[in-house]
């Protein structure tokens, strides 16, 4: 089956989003998603830092750093994404779920 003309599959990534908390001293808090074997999501928040020492765009390169280490799932130390590692660590475990 052919996809139609400007049809594209999404990209699954997150970026999460940042805010602003505090009333006194104001911080920068990041928040994204996590998902557990069961396929249930739980959100998570992290504290970025004082909103005076950084800028917006300094908070969000700061929770992508976040989000990468913490929803990574590592690939074969060979560096090549084989079939059977692909069944074992991800195919697998997501059907069992």
């Amino acid at each position: 089956m052919t996809m139609p003309y400007g049809t594209r599959t999404r990209a699954r990534h997150q970026d999460g989003w940042v805010e602003v908390r505090g009333k006194k001293q104001k911080k920068w808090c990041g928040n994204y998603y996590t998902w557990d074997q069961a396929g249930k999501r739980s959100h998570q928040r992290v504290d970025l830092g004082p909103k005076a020492d950084k800028t917006k765009g300094e908070a969000e390169d700061a929770l992508r750093v976040v989000i990468q280490r913490e929803t990574k799932i590592v690939a074969p130390a060979t560096g090549e994404n084989t079939l059977e590692w692909f069944w074992t660590n991800r195919f697998v475990p997501m059907q069992t779920a």
